[in-house]
């Protein structure tokens, strides 16, 4: 049974989930040559964990958990060119998939919250202003189109102080990564 997280090497900091991926001890080497192949991006495996049970109202929903999800790191510099590119796979970033509001929290064991690099809970807003889903899988991944991709976003949500918000952080940003990192204080990416 597994006790505690695998350590990244030096460089490996941005940790992603794939869901239903599975690729075996036997496979690692090639899993991380796949990845370095279609995505240009250096990886590093850590491991496969199986879900729990999704939760309803403290309840296990009968019929879930059981899938397998395969953690691995991205190098850093590569960061910034795998952010759009992992869409399309259904990659996410570990922060994203352990937001407080998203429910896939509890699906996982405890410990795997240490892998996390960069916060994301999100700073108190009225509860009304729900944030919209923007698509970006698929669309030019150049930072100026995805600013202006995601205040589109926000303007036809009637949200837009947010938009003009929004592009304000984004173009004082120090770098592509924190822009993404924005996006999703921001909006919901798909």
């Amino acid at each position: 049974m597994k006790m505690g997280n695998v350590k990244t090497k030096k460089g490996f900091s941005q940790v992603c989930v794939w869901p239903g991926t599975v690729v075996g001890k036997e496979a690692i080497k090639e899993f991380e040559k796949f990845m370095k192949d279609e995505c240009d991006t250096e990886i590093q495996y850590l491991e496969e964990i199986e879900t729990f049970p999704d939760k309803k109202n403290g309840k296990e929903v009968k019929g879930t958990g059981g899938r397998n999800d395969v953690f691995f790191a991205v190098k850093a510099e590569d960061i910034s060119k795998f952010a759009v590119k992992r869409l399309a796979f259904g990659i996410r970033w570990i922060e994203d998939v352990l937001s407080s509001v998203n429910y896939h929290s509890e699906i996982y064991p405890e410990r795997v919250k240490e892998y996390r690099t960069w916060n994301t809970e999100p700073e108190e807003k009225e509860e009304s202003e729900e944030k919209p889903s923007c698509k970006l899988i698929g669309e030019d991944g150049n930072v100026f189109n995805i600013i202006r991709i995601i205040s589109r976003t926000l303007k036809k949500a009637s949200q837009k102080d947010k938009a003009d918000e929004f592009e304000r952080k984004a173009f004082s940003s120090k770098s592509y990564d924190e822009v993404l990192r924005l996006a999703n204080d921001y909006v919901n990416v798909i």
